[in-house]
């Protein structure tokens, strides 16, 4: 019985030796997976002030391309003033050729008359 006694203690001692290098084992596991998890965090924090930092330049992009719509809109309105104004001053242009070519035909219609009437 003393024999029975003494490997029944022996087979408790073993299963208590496994269970601790089990134990032991499992915490080995879970501090690399904290380590893991404390890494992933980090690169998570990183991706995160990336992402602010992107949509940061983003925004400014926006705001100068929205600056520069307002540009173009302003350089169209002056363009067209200046259409404008170039469609007025051409037509200014063509009715003092036209008044300038009406008196150049009266005065020549004139001046030949001058010669007809001092033919006689």
């Amino acid at each position: 019985q003393l024999n029975s006694q003494s490997s029944h203690t022996h087979t408790v001692e073993e299963k208590v030796e496994q269970l601790q290098a089990k134990l032991s084992a499992t915490e080995q596991r879970l501090g690399a997976t904290e380590l893991q998890l404390n890494t992933t965090q980090q690169n998570l924090s990183m991706a995160q002030q990336n992402l602010v930092g992107t949509q940061n330049e983003l925004t400014d992009r926006k705001q100068q391309s929205n600056a520069l719509q307002e540009t173009i809109q302003d350089l169209r309105s002056d363009c067209s003033d200046y259409q404008r104004q170039l469609n007025q001053a051409q037509q200014q242009l063509n009715d003092t050729q036209k008044q300038l070519s009406d008196a150049t035909i009266q005065l020549q219609s004139k001046s030949n008359q001058s010669g007809v009437e001092a033919v006689k």
